[in-house]
């Protein structure tokens, strides 16, 4: 359903209303990217999204969660899926969170979903 929003909005001739559409999975990011059909779902959102706003709006919800979503077995594939399809500008907290603790982003390059 989620999936059929967004479609339905990258489709739709209405450039405001596209504008004001958020994310359809908003505050289910999270949720969803920790489960095997959930993650699925959104990194098809990510694709489908009409703009780097809504790219973006997606993204948002891992903020805070990055370590946890890189070695989750389904986030990180999330978290790839941002970083393949965002503007470096828009995934630098990424990056931020990587280095806000000695020793993090090592962790997360020995590991074996980071």
């Amino acid at each position: 359903e989620a999936l059929a929003n967004a479609t339905s909005a990258a489709t739709s001739g209405d450039k405001s209303a596209q504008r004001r559409h958020t994310s359809p999975l908003a505050g289910q990011v999270w949720a969803l990217s920790q489960d095997p059909q959930g993650c699925r779902e959104v990194q098809r959102a990510i694709e489908a999204a009409v703009d780097d706003e809504a790219k973006a709006a997606i993204a948002n919800e891992l903020r805070g969660r990055v370590f946890e979503a890189l070695r989750c077995p389904h986030a990180n594939y999330v978290l790839q899926k941002c970083i393949i399809n965002m503007r470096p500008q828009a995934i630098q907290f990424v990056v931020d969170e990587l280095q806000a603790r000695s020793g993090l982003a090592a962790q997360a390059a020995r590991h074996k979903y980071g």
